[in-house]
């Protein structure tokens, strides 16, 4: 193994095991999806080489189908230990003393990622109180799609005392990456949403990627092929995750952050009503040249739905109108740690909503004043 403060050749030229700016932005993204695939920690060696790739179409056409960029790290590891993973859920009622007893949901062994922020579990309740959850599969899933891992779903009836088999929902797509999200309602409706990259497209990049929706309208009996529903010109940034909720007027909204041209990561807001066109919307503007690995996240009311992601080091938020086409007022809550609407919970809040950044997950969550019907406006 070389020693720590050796320097590596890349194409000619000597990159230093310290890397700076840009190459120390890479290497921490090479971590971070190193402990979000793995479990595993590891310090960097350093940079063995930069490999710059134009991909050529088997046919023989002169278009190009793929520009790859490979940036490849040597790395000591220094704990953990890789593995895939299982999801358990458990309840308690009102009335009851004690949790349930763990129940597994996955039907198959280590078919769930163990680790990361946004490709874990996606937990919501249904008709009657049907448990639905959707989560990322991992590499030792099955089935799964013939391009990369699977989006899988199980649900748990009410009285039953174990989730039904697990499905994947993808059949016409590949390449998941990033978090899917999970929205249902009281009319038995429910969505599974991810970002992939079409079966038919041209090329396999970011500008290729679409957000997939599989619907189900009998509380997650049967779902639909999934179709993709935002615009192909905007493609999805790789590693972000996106989040999904129904309104009370019945349409399904996703935030979703684009790649436009590799450096344009703009947060984008989908609009898919029961009836009529699907809209998107740009909501956020951030030029940069790589995936920031962010989440989002959406609250729905009676009167209004609120929406918060980030961007730029920020969180932002905005409050959406079942009148309203596109919010008119973007507030930023500053960062996690600086935010006045950053506090912990049971203090009084500003604004009634708390924001908060664990483990680098955006959760909103609504606070709940003594005085709200159960059926809450929002603040």
């Amino acid at each position: 193994m070389r020693p720590a403060d050796t320097s590596f050749p890349s194409h000619g030229r000597n990159v230093s095991t310290s890397p700076r700016g840009g190459d120390r932005r890479n290497a921490d993204a090479a971590l971070r999806e190193l402990k979000e695939e793995t479990g595993c920690n590891a310090a960097i060696v350093g940079l063995i080489d930069v490999v710059d790739a134009v991909l050529a179409r088997r046919s023989g056409e002169d278009a190009p189908w793929g520009h790859y960029v490979l940036v490849d790290y040597a790395a000591r590891w220094t704990s953990g230990e890789p593995k895939a993973g299982d999801l358990f859920y458990r309840s308690k009622g009102p009335k009851d003393r004690d949790w349930s007893k763990p129940r597994r949901v996955n039907s198959d062994p280590d078919s769930a990622i163990a680790l990361g922020n946004d490709r874990g579990g996606h937990l919501a309740l249904g008709k009657s109180g049907t448990v639905h959850i959707a989560w990322n599969g991992s590499p030792e899933a099955k089935p799964r799609p013939a391009d990369g891992a699977p989006m899988l779903y199980a649900r748990l009836l009410p009285g039953a005392d174990a989730f039904e088999p697990q499905k994947n929902l993808i059949t016409r797509s590949g390449s998941l990456d990033g978090g899917g999200a999970l929205a249902t309602d009281t009319k038995g409706r429910v969505a599974v949403v991810w970002h992939a990259i079409p079966d038919d497209a041209p090329a396999r990049n970011e500008a290729a990627r679409r957000v997939f929706v599989a619907t189900s309208d009998d509380d997650g009996k049967s779902f639909s092929p999934e179709s993709p529903r935002s615009d192909a010109a905007n493609g999805a940034c790789g590693c972000c995750a996106l989040q999904s909720a129904f309104t009370s007027q019945g349409d399904l909204l996703v935030l979703y952050r684009a790649s436009i041209a590799v450096v344009h990561r703009d947060e984008h807001l989908l609009r898919i009503p029961a009836a009529g066109p699907v809209t998107d919307l740009k909501l956020d503007d951030w030029e940069r040249p790589g995936c920031p690995m962010t989440t989002a996240a959406i609250l729905p009311g009676l009167d209004r739905t609120l929406l918060a992601w980030e961007s730029k080091g920020e969180i932002r938020w905005a409050p959406l109108t079942p009148k309203q086409t596109a919010p008119d007022k973007l507030t930023s809550a500053g960062t996690p740690a600086a935010s006045k609407y950053h506090r912990a919970i049971g203090k009084p809040l500003d604004l009634g909503v708390l924001f908060t950044a664990i483990a680098g997950m955006l959760n909103l969550i609504a606070v709940i004043d003594a005085g709200f019907p159960t059926r809450r406006r929002l603040p």
